[in-house]
């Protein structure tokens, strides 16, 4: 079981995902704002363009500026 008072989630898909449809990620980050004890440590992000499988360097280097971005913002907030 998670520690959900000091965790944070980021749930990253791309726009052109075949696999997982746009209304499940929009439920699932509803469904985990709703658990969570701090609603805003739940983000999700769109990459545009990018598919399920993060297979090519132009998906793969959006991938790493969303995650960056987003431990950017988190890591001080835990004292890191």
């Amino acid at each position: 079981m998670l520690p959900l008072h000091r965790t944070f989630v980021l749930n990253i898909m791309g726009s052109k995902d075949q696999i997982v449809p746009d209304d499940d990620v929009w439920e699932y980050d509803r469904l985990m704002r709703m658990a969570a004890p701090h609603a805003d440590r739940v983000v999700t992000r769109i990459v545009p363009g990018a598919k399920h499988f993060w297979n090519n360097q132009r998906e793969l280097e959006a991938l790493d500026r969303s995650l960056v971005r987003w431990l950017t913002t988190v890591l001080p907030k835990i004292g890191l």
